[in-house]
């Protein structure tokens, strides 16, 4: 009996390895098998994942081609913008740098006296910061030559033609503004342009009165007589002033004086006349003809100036 058990256990023991073999190959196989089944999976699966990357890649590549679009057109609005701003900057830089053009007026004719006329016109300067000097003259042989003329910031200037004398009157009168020569204000002379210009023209009219009852030699004469204040801390040398009589909304006449050694403060009587062909009725108005930025307009108080100098008009 010993004997036959030795025997087994030696018999099942030299089965041992081929058992393990067995055992090897058939996880080998079910391995095979389970690979084998799975494959197709796999193959989907992969499919799938790579079929998910294609899509995104679309996706992302048509989401970048829309934000590029929409961004660039934003961008290009962007650009359009900034360069209106730029635009619009180098246009009033060039504008701050250079004055717009003088705008000037028609000619227009008034009967002074028999065989005698008075002609104006009015040259405007649209320019804050710019006065200007030129030269002026009336066709149709009103003015033998051109007269030099200033025109202040902002200013409706009267230009003058006075004592035209013709045998009918003129018509269709030209005028003629040539030379202008532009001067920027100073900022370091003058900081406001407004106030100076206010504080240097502060000329007050008052006790105006216009008579058109006087005969002189049987010849009509019309006068306006008025109070000159000068309001402004400065004295000047020789201004002139243009005097409009206005009617019905529109001027009626037209004439010029100077006040010699108009001091600060002074007040002067000024009067002026029409003969001839005097106007019935109207209102004074005193424009001042003075370029406040020449230093030679002004001159130094002096005790020697009397109230009792006689107002010079240039006209007569």
């Amino acid at each position: 009996m010993a004997t036959s058990g030795t025997w087994y256990t030696l018999r099942h023991m030299g089965d041992v390895p081929q058992h393990e073999e067995l055992q090897k190959i058939e996880r080998e196989f079910q391995r095979d098998v389970t690979i084998t089944a799975a494959r197709p999976k796999v193959v989907h699966f992969g499919l799938f994942v790579w079929l998910l990357v294609d899509v995104a890649l679309v996706v992302f590549f048509f989401v970048s081609v829309v934000l590029y679009l929409v961004s660039g057109a934003f961008a290009d609005q962007r650009l359009m913008a900034t360069l209106d701003n730029n635009v619009a900057a180098l246009h009033d830089a060039a504008r701050a740098r250079s004055a717009d053009p003088l705008l000037i007026g028609d000619a227009r004719v008034l009967t002074n006296d028999v065989g005698a006329y008075d002609v104006f016109a009015v040259v405007e300067n649209p320019n804050t910061e710019w006065y200007a000097t030129f030269t002026y003259q009336f066709g149709d042989d009103v003015m033998a030559a051109p007269v030099a003329a200033t025109v202040m910031p902002g200013e409706e200037k009267y230009i003058l033609a006075l004592n035209v004398v013709r045998g009918n009157k003129p018509s269709g009168v030209s005028v003629t503004v040539d030379d202008v020569v532009w001067h920027r204000v100073d900022r370091h002379a003058v900081a406001n342009t407004a106030e100076f210009l206010v504080d240097h023209s502060n000329f007050v009219v008052s006790e105006d009165v216009y008579d058109d009852s006087i005969t002189i030699n049987k010849t009509k004469v019309g006068d306006a007589t008025f109070t000159l204040t000068n309001n402004t801390p400065y004295s000047y040398y020789n201004p002139s002033f243009i005097v409009l009589l206005n009617h019905g909304g529109g001027v009626i006449a037209v004439n010029q004086v100077a006040v010699p050694q108009f001091l600060a403060g002074e007040s002067r009587t000024v009067t002026v006349h029409w003969f001839g062909n005097a106007p019935g009725a109207g209102t004074v108005e005193v424009l001042p003809v003075i370029n406040y930025f020449d230093e030679e307009e002004y001159a130094e108080p002096t005790g020697d100036v009397g109230t009792d100098i006689r107002d010079v008009e240039r006209r007569r």
